[in-house]
């Protein structure tokens, strides 16, 4: 296949090929280029009114800021690290 330019299928294409419901996940840059409801401090805002504990609002602080896929990959690394430590 070296030197081989890859098929591209069409959208129709893709979903010809896959079986039973299809679902489409996008990320958060494509979710914000649609309405800025979803922007990072929008999105901490929301969560702030809607029940977000002290204790989280503390985490985000201490790093300074309302990135929840950052603090999400900080908290898996700690875990991960923690986990090496046993």
């Amino acid at each position: 296949m070296h030197g081989m330019a890859p098929t591209i299928l069409s959208y129709e294409e893709v979903l010809n090929r896959l079986p039973g419901t299809k679902h489409l996940l996008l990320g958060n840059g494509f979710s914000i280029s649609c309405d800025k409801v979803f922007s990072y401090p929008n999105l901490y805002t929301y969560a702030e009114k809607n029940g977000l504990t002290e204790h989280v609002r503390e985490v985000f602080g201490h790093f300074g800021t309302n990135n929840f896929e950052g603090i999400m990959h900080l908290l898996e690394d700690a875990q991960s690290l923690a986990s090496t430590m046993d």
